[in-house]
């Protein structure tokens, strides 16, 4: 039995990859493009590149949650120093003798802050209170005691209002004082 042996083309076999895609090129008459080293990413960098882009979206939703809850925190606050500013307001309409607490009513005490309570007849400024805005309760709690002044032991009346609530951050209170004269007869 005879056996051909055809020698192996020694350039084609030590070409590069570039002699190949030459010759390719020039056998099919379309050019080659030119190929460069990195011809794209690998899984490693991929990975790499998509762990930097998920950090920086946490990190920029972590802002925006911060930001949404910050904002409804003030709105709150907003709400307490409006029904802060309305409980004040509705006392000082009152006329003067009607400002008071009556001693009969929940929550009065006698002395407030070491001072004597007003106390009226009428009761016209209740101790507590409640009130709903928007789904978020405000406590409030009022006093009205006389306040000294030399040797005048009722030279006028001073106002205290505080409005208490509780959200997912904890308990906060707003409050206010305001002093109220009588008539000056003299």
């Amino acid at each position: 039995m005879i056996q051909h042996h055809t020698k192996p083309d020694v350039a084609l076999i030590r070409a590069t990859s570039d002699e190949l895609d030459d010759r390719t090129a020039r056998w099919s008459g379309r050019a080659r493009e030119p190929r460069s080293r990195e011809q794209g990413l690998t899984v490693v960098e991929m990975l790499v590149a998509t762990m930097i882009v998920a950090l920086g979206v946490v990190g920029a939703s972590s802002v925006f949650v911060l930001s949404a809850r910050s904002t409804a925190a003030a709105g709150t606050r907003s709400d307490a120093a409006t029904v802060l500013a309305s409980e004040i307001e509705a006392i000082r309409a009152l006329p003067y003798e009607a400002i008071g607490i009556g001693p009969s009513q929940p929550g009065y005490e006698a002395i407030v802050d070491g001072r004597t309570t007003v106390t009226t007849g009428t009761a016209a400024v209740e101790p507590t209170g409640s009130v709903d805005v928007g789904g978020q309760v405000f406590e409030i709690d009022r006093s009205v005691t006389w306040v000294v002044v030399g040797t005048e032991p009722e030279a006028y009346k001073l106002v205290r209002v505080t409005v208490n609530w509780r959200d997912a951050a904890g308990d906060h209170d707003v409050s206010a004082q305001t002093g109220i004269y009588g008539n000056d007869d003299g």
